[in-house]
């Protein structure tokens, strides 16, 4: 195995993993790695081969030119802002190019500058927590390959006394040099100023989308809830600041919807009057003083409007302003990249007109989707009364025994949807039992709209906070009931929503992958410069506390000034923080598994005779007869045949193999290899038994 050969297979198999995270990180489609995976492979087939033929220059050209008309197509992603989109394609090709066009130690460096900035786009994209392991696969292997490169360069000088493959104990200086990269780049990020956003950005998604707010299109069909309460995805995470809200059951808003055109609901403001940060450091939707508070975070999938609960009258956020529309939702600015964290102060009532709003609009009248029938119906069940009176009633009937909730729906598509839900099935979403209400309400002049969001949590019992899935997403109903405002209404039988706090089983184990996604999040996907501030901050309370140990007498560091007493607790504007609270009985089991897994992988490492003969230079030490530095491997043998003579065989087959890999220069092949590993499992297991 010649030095070249090696080169281009190191070459090869980093080249191969470099863009493994691009198309789940939709960087780039999975078409695009495919074809470009593929080549490269095509690439190592031929250099196992022995086929290292190069492309001709006039090949490269052509080549070159061919990916002109694709170039120019690029450039629209470019004028939309995906400047990563294009520049990965333009990579991806030239590299899969390069590799069949090696043809001097420049041409190499070039190839793995190519693959280090696809390595840099992976990882720069990458939001989830398995991009660790994929950070150390890549860079234990682009170690590897420096380090076997820099070897390469040194027997291939003149005088060297062979070019042929000689085995060579890297391992050890590959994980060492790995974990110090890493322990060494903790320092570094944790203390150098952030940027505003922890990754890459640009957009990657297709023009012409549609927006999403809150995790929901701007248009909202009659089963958008039926879908998605199938999925299983984190929507929304909170803990209680200070004291819970005395409710059991959170109800929190995401977006609303006031034009139907019989089969779909739509949008019909996404913004609306802008809200300025107020002196005492908060974002006021009404002028009342929160009673409770509540931390969220929103991971980056919900877009960029805040799901907030239904009670929200004050909020926090690191955002210089916010836009509040007319019907109450509250968006951000832009989209954030990661997890927007943010603070909710709750009032004890239901806030759904904010100040900013209007009371009336004339959208949550529209008449679409009502039909004679619809209009009678309703005029027969709220009968006369106040208006009170009625829309309770009409609540109650669509809660009523008559209807059934249900996400085994049947056919309801076609033509007038709700009628047939109103008059034949009676059996459907919440979407259809919202949707109801709404054009019952409406075609009795009483204004309402469509809200959609989620009710119900799910408490981790690893650490003190709660999780809102997609399984919680709901929809229910805000109406402008004449005498009391606008009213939050549920007309959706036996859906109250609950907050779980199962701890058992498969729950215990989701639950603490939830606390590590929660915490690659938090801790490093949204880490900023405040994270840094309150660093400093606990450090120096920490440095005044060992202080005053050796001055227990003394005056202290500080003289406290004399405040005047406040009776109402101090809220920080935002604390985007979770304190270390962590069940280590609960933990312990996952500890161990932990624990094996690794022993498992270091047990299972591949064969290696230079390893073998150190486990035999072991136990000849733990036999009472520790060898010289000095002592050679035959004697090293014949020692170890008079301590462990049941092993002898085992002993002489291992030191053979070992000799001819180190000093014959012969290169095991993989049946050696199985045997090599065989014969050292029964000379360990042998060793013990005489022992």
């Amino acid at each position: 195995m010649t030095f070249r050969h090696q080169k281009r297979m190191l070459l090869g198999s980093l080249a191969l993993l470099a863009p493994l995270p691009l198309p789940f990180n939709e960087v780039v489609g999975w078409a695009e790695v495919a074809a470009y995976s593929m080549a490269v492979c095509l690439f190592l087939f031929r250099t196992e081969s022995g086929k290292y033929d190069v492309l001709p220059n006039w090949v490269l050209n052509v080549l070159g030119l061919a990916y002109l008309p694709f170039l120019i197509l690029e450039l629209r992603h470019v004028i939309f802002g995906q400047v990563l989109h294009s520049v990965v394609h333009l990579v991806l090709y030239t590299l899969s190019i390069k590799l069949f066009a090696l043809r001097t130690e420049k041409d190499k460096w070039q190839v793995f500058l190519a693959t280090f900035f696809l390595f840099v786009a992976s990882m720069g994209s990458s939001v989830h927590p398995a991009s660790l392991l994929y950070l150390a696969g890549f860079l234990g292997l682009a170690i590897h390959t420096l380090v076997r490169f820099a070897g390469f360069e040194i027997l291939g000088r003149p005088g060297a006394p062979s070019r042929r493959h000689r085995p060579v104990p890297v391992r050890g200086f590959t994980t060492s040099t790995a974990v110090l990269v890493v322990v060494g780049a903790i320092p570094f990020f944790v203390l150098f100023p952030r940027l505003r956003q922890p990754y890459i950005l640009g957009s990657v998604a297709v023009p012409g989308a549609s927006t999403q707010s809150t995790g929901f299109d701007d248009s909202f069909g009659l089963n958008t809830i039926g879908r998605t309460v199938l999925g299983n995805r984190v929507a929304l995470r909170y803990r209680h600041y200070g004291e819970p809200a005395p409710w059991s059951v959170p109800r929190f808003k995401a977006a609303t919807y006031s034009r139907f055109d019989g089969s779909q609901w739509r949008r019909t403001s996404a913004h609306g009057g802008r809200e300025d940060r107020r002196t005492d450091g908060f974002f006021h939707l009404v002028d009342e003083r929160p009673r409770w508070w509540m931390d969220l975070w929103l991971p980056s999938q919900m877009g960029a409007g805040l799901v907030l609960p239904v009670e929200t009258t004050f909020i926090a956020a690191d955002a210089p302003f916010l836009f509040v529309a007319e019907d109450g939702v509250v968006s951000l600015p832009s989209e954030g990249g990661g997890t927007v964290a943010y603070r909710a102060g709750l009032g004890a009532r239901a806030v759904l007109e904010p100040d900013r709003a209007r009371a009336k609009r004339e959208i949550e009248l529209d008449p679409g989707g009502i039909t004679p029938r619809i209009a009678e119906l309703a005029a027969e069940v709220m009968g006369v009364g106040s208006a009170k009176e009625r829309v309770e009633r009409l609540e109650d009937y669509l809660r009523s025994d008559t209807f059934t909730y249900t996400l085994d729906v049947g056919n309801l598509s076609g033509e007038a949807p709700i009628e047939r839900f109103l008059f034949e099935s009676r059996r459907g979403y919440c979407e259809y039992f919202a949707t109801s209400m709404i054009l019952m309400l409406r075609s009795q002049g009483i204004p309402a709209r469509l809200v959609a969001g989620f009710v119900g949590a799910e408490r981790n019992s690893i650490e003190d906070y709660f999780i809102v899935r997609e399984s919680n997403a709901h929809a229910w109903v805000e109406a402008d009931v004449p005498g009391r405002g606008w009213t939050l209404l549920d007309p959706t039988p036996g859906v109250r929503g609950e907050v779980s706090t199962r701890s058992k089983g498969m729950s215990l184990l989701s639950q603490a992958y939830d606390y590590l996604v929660f915490r690659w999040d938090r801790y490093v996907l949204t880490y900023g410069f405040s994270d840094q501030v309150g660093l400093f901050t606990r450090f120096r309370t920490a440095w005044r506390e060992w202080w005053r140990q050796f001055k227990p007498d003394g005056p202290d560091i500080e003289t406290p000034q004399t405040r005047p007493q406040n009776t109402e607790p101090r809220v920080e504007p935002l604390e985007n923080d979770l304190e270390l609270e962590i069940d280590w009985l609960r933990l312990m089991p996952l500890g161990g598994l932990l624990g094996l897994f690794v022993l498992w992988l270091y047990f299972r490492r591949p064969p290696d005779p230079v390893r073998a003969y150190e486990v035999l230079r072991r136990a000849l030490d733990r036999g009472g007869d520790p060898p010289a530095p000095s002592t050679p491997p035959l004697e090293i043998a014949n020692r170890l045949v008079k301590r462990y003579p049941a092993a002898a065989y085992d002993t002489s087959r291992i030191m053979d193999l070992y000799l001819q890999d180190s000093f014959e220069g012969k290169t095991l092949d993989g049946e050696e290899l199985l045997e090599l590993q065989d014969r050292l499992r029964q000379a360990r297991r042998k060793f013990r038994k005489t022992a």
